[in-house]
């Protein structure tokens, strides 16, 4: 019973998390879309910098998801080569084909 307690908190925290990114991006994109031919006041204007800002958290956002995908990718490429590898040694290795005496 608690594997599945925690399998479904688990995935409500997973599905939280998505939407949250969803929401952040949709929501980082439509503001520098609406704001990108404001009246600039200047050097200090804080309509750039959040402008900017964003700009800079969507890019760490899309690097920090490609690499949990490569991550993703390598971890279960290498997961199913040595599962491979293993079957192949264990199946074909034998005390003859490895010519070892047992001098008992």
């Amino acid at each position: 019973m608690k594997m599945s307690f925690r399998k479904i908190n688990s995935d409500r925290a997973r599905l939280l998390l998505s939407v949250l990114l969803i929401i952040f991006t949709i929501s980082t994109v439509l503001f520098t879309a609406h704001e990108m031919h404001h009246e600039c006041s200047g050097e200090d204007c804080p309509i750039c910098f959040v402008t900017q800002t964003s700009a800079q958290n969507l890019k760490l956002l899309s690097f920090v998801l490609s690499l949990f995908f490569i991550e993703r990718i390598f971890k279960t490429t290498q997961k199913n080569k040595s599962v491979t590898f293993a079957k192949s040694v264990l199946e074909s290795t034998t005390l003859v084909s490895q010519k070892i005496r047992l001098n008992d």
